[in-house]
């Protein structure tokens, strides 16, 4: 009798714990679903973890995440994140291992798979993923992955051209990168055919090298270059026509700027010199060329345009500007875990 009611007890407090964890795990999906910002921090050494904000900047929620690739003494830096199908692709660049690895969050952010791509750079097209994986000396692959069953399609390698940006075109894809060679001279674009990709020309940009991000307006492709070939800062805005295949170059007001975009005809370039200072923000009116510079008081890391809002992420903080008059909305603090600010996502 007793081992009898010993079971029953047994098995009505196995259900009360399952219960509890069963509420604990409700509460905690709920939480992820109710974030708004998320910041992810890393370092070289150790893995590391997702701390989530609501729209107001109170936290919600923290986990660790099996996940390296920040470099403390270099410019490296989580690429990303890029979305497709409510899920979150975010990569790492080591300047220890040129080469790392692309995570998949879903919505809730949750790492759902590590595909297994080296890369050197990446982008999202449509249902595709592309990857450029640059070795010294040998050029620059490119291969299009399908994002729904994680296989390669088509496969090319590029000679002379290595760590390009990848823009997407129907007609056609660019690369933009810089030539190779011992001392990675001048830049050089690269047209391929989206079906074969096959080249259909190249073309070399004298003088300059290392762009940083790129703004496609009006089958014209905006990039910024930030040095020359004697590694001196430049302030250069360069527009590739790909009609008539030809080059402008514009002055720019800024130096080391990392981030740019086009909205209703302003073209925003954001600097980013990844340390403690005071970056600033210029914006071009792509019509009247006048510029407009701001201070923004602190660092930047990492932006994110949307909602008409312009989202920066600091060393320690989170900012968000009014992109019609440029206030400032809000700002919070993140934590870091004494770890190195990895990417910002806004919801």
């Amino acid at each position: 009798m007793m081992k009898k009611l010993n079971r029953i007890i047994f098995i009505i407090i196995l259900l009360i714990v399952v219960w509890i964890l069963m509420l604990k795990w409700s509460k905690f999906e709920n939480k992820n679903k109710d974030f708004k910002y998320a910041v992810i921090n890393s370092s070289q050494q150790s893995n590391g973890s997702i701390v989530a904000y609501d729209e107001d900047g109170k936290k919600v929620f923290k986990k660790a995440i099996n996940f390296k690739g920040i470099d403390e003494n270099g410019p490296s830096y989580v690429s990303g994140p890029q979305k497709y199908n409510n899920k979150y692709y975010i990569g790492a660049i080591s300047s220890f291992k040129a080469q790392d690895k692309i995570i998949i969050l879903d919505e809730n952010l949750n790492v759902e798979a590590i595909p297994g791509h080296e890369y050197t750079n990446f982008a999202l097209n449509n249902s595709y993923m592309y990857i450029t994986y640059t070795n010294v000396n040998e050029g620059t692959t490119l291969k299009q992955i399908n994002l729904d069953t994680n296989e390669v399609e088509k496969e090319t390698k590029i000679s002379g051209i290595i760590l390009p940006e990848i823009i997407f075109f129907e007609d056609e894809i660019i690369l933009i990168g810089n030539i190779e060679s011992k001392t990675y001279e001048n830049m050089k674009i690269v047209s391929l055919s989206p079906k074969d990709f096959k080249i259909n020309y190249e073309k070399v940009i004298e003088n300059m090298k290392l762009p940083h991000g790129y703004e496609v307006l009006n089958n014209k492709v905006y990039f910024i270059p930030t040095i020359d070939n004697l590694d001196n800062d430049i302030k250069k805005l360069v527009v590739y026509d790909r009609e008539k295949k030809e080059l402008e170059e514009e002055d720019i007001p800024l130096n080391n700027i990392r981030f740019i975009k086009i909205i209703n005809n302003r073209l925003y370039g954001i600097q980013s010199t990844i340390d403690n200072g005071e970056d600033s923000m210029f914006i071009l009116d792509l019509k009247s060329k006048e510029y407009k510079i701001i201070n923004l008081q602190h660092c930047v890391r990492e932006v994110n345009f949307s909602e008409n809002k312009i989202t920066m992420a600091s060393n320690d903080h989170v900012y968000v500007y009014d992109i019609n008059n440029l206030k400032l909305k809000k700002n919070f603090k993140y934590d870091d875990d004494d770890l190195m600010f990895g990417t910002l996502i806004v919801r």
